[in-house]
């Protein structure tokens, strides 16, 4: 198959892809000059070991979409927090985004702000700027995989729904 930007995202592409390439896997092991559906039987252990331990039926159209949410997520605070080591402020990138993340074990703001030394206004205000920034970096990983600057809006929304089903 060939991408054409006229006729969807790259996204979509990959997916029906991946779709493909499992189709024919599973065909091929399920053809009988390949042991007729029989799965081979595998002397590795530790790959038995790590199939057992993931799920079963997991649908990889979900798990492919469950991925892109999580590296695009990263990627957008990957960015985040470069950008904040390099005006040199490692810490208060740390404290901040604990506490929009809510991993800060139920730290008040104003106890937050303490340490940091600044007034909890101050550091209500630093939480606001970190979420709008965040949300520019998402905005920016997620318009570099689209083709039409058209489809950002429909694209965010989709990451939107994912974020809520998976974190």
């Amino acid at each position: 198959q060939k991408a054409d930007r006229n006729k969807g995202r790259f996204r979509s592409f990959l997916l029906g892809t991946l779709r493909n390439f499992i189709s024919d896997v599973k065909a091929k092991e399920s053809a009988l000059k390949r042991g007729g559906g029989r799965k081979p039987l595998s002397l590795d252990t530790e790959t038995v070991e790590q199939s057992l331990g993931e799920a079963k039926n997991v649908d990889p159209g979900e798990e492919f979409d469950r991925q892109w949410a999580m590296i695009a997520l990263g990627e957008a605070l990957a960015r985040l927090k470069a950008k904040a080591e390099s005006r040199g402020g490692p810490e208060e990138y740390e404290m901040v985004f604990s506490y929009i993340s809510g991993k800060s074990g139920g730290t008040s703001p104003g106890e937050l702000a303490k340490q940091l030394g600044v007034s909890e206004e101050a550091f209500k205000m630093k939480a606001t700027r970190m979420r709008q920034a965040l949300s520019r970096a998402l905005r920016d990983v997620v318009g570099e995989t689209v083709a039409h600057s058209a489809d950002l809006p429909e694209e965010l929304a989709y990451l939107k729904g994912l974020m809520q089903k998976y974190l």
